[in-house]
C-alpha cells in the first residue's frame, strides 16, 4: 500500500478534474472529448474527494518500468 501523508481538516482536496484523457487525433474528430476542471470549498465535498483518494491509494501499488516491458504487457 503506497504511503499517505498525514492530513488534517486542512489539507482536503479542494479541486479534481473529471472528463476524459482521451484526446489522440482519431478521438478529436471522430468523438466528442471534454474536461472540466471542479474547484470546491463545500467541506462534504471535499471529505468525498479525500475518502476516494485513500480508496484509490487502498488498492494501487507503485510500479516501475519493468512492469510495463513485462511479456504480459505486451501487444502482437
Amino acid at each position: 500500500m503506497p504511503s499517505e501523508e498525514k492530513e488534517t481538516e486542512k489539507h482536503k482536496p479542494c479541486i479534481t478534474i473529471v472528463g476524459s484523457s482521451n484526446f489522440s487525433y482519431r478521438s478529436q474528430a471522430l468523438d466528442l472529448e471534454n474536461t472540466a476542471v471542479v474547484i470546491t470549498f463545500d467541506n462534504n465535498l471535499q471529505k468525498s474527494l479525500r475518502d476516494e483518494v485513500k480508496h484509490l491509494r487502498k488498492y494501487s501499488r507503485k510500479i516501475d518500468i519493468d512492469a510495463f516491458l513485462s511479456s504480459n504487457r505486451r501487444i502482437g
